[in-house]
């Protein structure tokens, strides 16, 4: 396992939710390390470096399809509006970008996602979706182009967002009290994770398998399993996160080569790192206890 030490800047963990959503794009990191080898500070830091550009391209993209002069649905309890998500989401021409605004309220159903779409609550206090089955993702993201959830709560389901082979955002929102996993990706999926709360999930808060996610400013604990856990070649890049009270693992990685820099990963029941499998994680000014 590649250990650096005290190589950047300063990083502070910051629980300063600022607004404006981002929306995901493709992540291009300048080196990779081999398994074993001596990890070198200017090259973490470059890879950091591009995480960092990635998400700030993303608030520009975002801002180009969903500014102002974006289409917009609103889903609402009052009359006159769109009662449910799925209904909003449905009315979406295929090919056109539209923001749906979801107003406060507690909307229970299981939402299937399309492209060009973001998905914008009142913030994650006010704005609730509940799995109608729980057996079932409360909220699926399935092979889409340009996709944001931002500052809604997701609850219920199993697990609480699925996504397959999709890039998208998930900005300022709890995934949280859902009978799986909080977030889980497959298939290759890369998305951004920003600013949210991942907790107390009954499998792990977020578990990704053969996809790469940035993970950026999120406080992931109290789930039952792990906080973040990689598999099959899931090189994930984890920047300022709190991965705390898992009751596993803070991070596990098994056959994964993940990026972990200014994690604060502590009084997780098991390990606060466990790699198994070949894994070769590389660790940056991490609080690890």
């Amino acid at each position: 396992m590649k250990k650096i030490v005290t190589i950047l800047t300063a990083m502070a963990l910051s629980w300063l939710f600022p607004a404006g959503p981002v929306s995901a794009s493709p992540l291009s990191i300048p080196y990779n390390f081999q398994a074993g080898s001596k990890a070198v500070a200017a090259e973490v830091n470059a890879n950091f470096e591009a995480a960092r550009q990635a998400v700030n391209d993303n608030n520009q993209r975002l801002t180009h399809l969903f500014g102002p002069q974006a289409k917009r649905l609103v889903v609402s309890k009052a009359p006159g509006e769109y009662q449910s998500i799925q209904a909003a989401i449905n009315a979406v021409p295929a090919g056109e970008s539209f923001v749906i605004d979801v107003l406060p309220g507690v909307y229970i159903e299981n939402v299937v996602l399309k492209s060009n779409i973001h998905l914008r609550g009142a913030g994650r206090e006010v704005t609730v979706i509940q799995a109608a089955v729980s057996g079932s993702p409360t909220v699926v993201i399935d092979a889409l182009a340009n996709v944001a959830i931002t500052g809604i709560a997701i609850i219920g389901g199993t697990p609480g967002v699925q996504i397959i082979a999709s890039a998208p955002t998930i900005d300022q929102s709890a995934v949280t009290q859902n009978f799986g996993h909080g977030i889980h990706n497959t298939q290759g999926a890369g998305p951004i994770i920003t600013q949210n709360a991942v907790t107390a999930n009954q499998g792990s808060g977020i578990r990704n398998e053969a996809s790469s996610p940035i993970i950026f400013e999120n406080i992931i604990a109290v789930n039952t399993l792990n906080g973040v856990h990689n598999l099959t070649g899931s090189n994930a890049t984890m920047l300022d996160n709190a991965l705390n009270q898992n009751g596993q693992n803070g991070v596990h990685n098994v056959a994964s080569n993940p990026t972990i820099g200014s994690c604060l990963v502590q009084k997780n029941g098991a390990k606060g790192l466990r790699n198994e499998k070949h894994s070769d994680a590389t660790i940056v000014d991490c609080d690890i206890s």
